[in-house]
């Protein structure tokens, strides 16, 4: 043997030694318990649910008929901010239409109209007792709000139903969208 392989040998047998000694110390981990040291545990966080209501820029026309029953979509102005797993139900229940009592009120009567919502419907039936003239159309305005099914209440919302005048009135009746109204 070399000298300088002797020096070598002196120099990191006695590092190998005490690092070896120092590993015994040491507890041997199985591979679960390593896995289970680097999972992180993940906090679920609430949904976010925030329902709106948006008010229509354009009035929802329709012409006079001579059942005075018109019916009037409301939940295209609706929807959801946050979780996309959240949702409105529509109908009565989950549409407000007569802000002005305390809780959640699917009929209300107005200057010239009754409206009125029914379960699971997307529409608000509205019952006007006014008649238009070939200058003066009818237009009444449904204020309504939603509420999603954690009770979280949207602001207000609106659409307003213009009816025109027509020179024959038809004497058919308006097939209800909802089978419940």
């Amino acid at each position: 043997m070399s000298k300088n392989n002797s020096k070598f040998l002196s120099l990191v047998l006695p590092i190998f030694l005490v690092s070896f000694l120092l590993m015994s110390f040491l507890p041997i981990e199985s591979g679960e318990e390593i896995v289970k040291m680097k999972t992180v545990e993940k906090i679920s966080e609430p949904i976010n649910c925030i329902p709106y209501a948006n008010w229509d820029p354009v009035e929802y026309e329709v012409d006079m008929n001579s059942s005075g029953v018109y019916y009037v979509p409301y939940y295209d102005l609706v929807g959801v901010t946050g979780d996309p797993q959240c949702y409105v139900p529509a109908g009565c229940g989950y549409v407000d239409i007569d802000l002005y009592t305390e809780g959640f009120q699917c009929a209300r009567n107005g200057y010239g109209f009754t409206a009125y919502a029914s379960d699971r419907c997307t529409y608000i039936a509205v019952r006007s007792t006014l008649t238009p003239t070939q200058s003066d159309p009818v237009t009444h305005t449904i204020n309504f709000r939603v509420m999603d099914e954690d009770g979280n209440v949207s602001g207000e919302g609106g659409r307003t139903l213009l009816i025109k005048w027509r020179p024959f009135v038809p004497t058919s009746v308006q097939v209800s969208p909802c089978p419940s109204m």
